[in-house]
């Protein structure tokens, strides 16, 4: 994708107003190129998703920059609600926010097979609340 200097500097100045340095900015676009191409609303609504709702630093991002690229709706929170249930639950613990990450990255078989179904017996809560957010999110569309 060919974007204009303008629209780099619109996605920079995005970043920049979650915490982001250029050389930070610079250092995600290598990791994962598409993080400059995304929508400054996809931007915007990320970065607030994972630093207001969720608590985390904009590190968590600059980390995994191929996080901007899910859909906040569809699999972001849907997902970000199991890892939540699951601290609450002491199931996992609180300092693996990278977890967080790998629970948005991966298909959508293994996010079940690791984190909800493989629960079950312990948090049988799990299913249906990630079916009913699911649902929920389809009835929206």
């Amino acid at each position: 994708m060919v974007m204009s200097k303008s629209g780099w500097e619109k996605r920079v100045e995005a970043y920049k107003k979650w915490g982001f340095s250029e050389n930070e900015i610079t250092a995600a676009f290598g990791k994962f190129p598409n993080f400059m191409t995304r929508s400054l609303d996809k931007i915007t609504g990320v970065m607030d998703f994972f630093i207001n709702e969720m608590g985390l630093d904009y590190s968590f991002v600059l980390r995994a920059p191929g996080l901007v690229s899910y859909s906040l709706e569809k699999r972001i929170k849907p997902r970000s609600l199991v890892y939540k249930k699951l601290l609450e639950s002491g199931l996992i613990s609180k300092g693996k926010s990278s977890r967080l990450a790998s629970m948005c990255k991966c298909a959508e078989k293994d996010f079940l097979k690791r984190y909800v179904l493989y629960y079950d017996e312990i948090a049988p809560e799990l299913v249906d609340m990630y079916q009913k957010e699911l649902l929920a999110i389809s009835k929206s569309n």
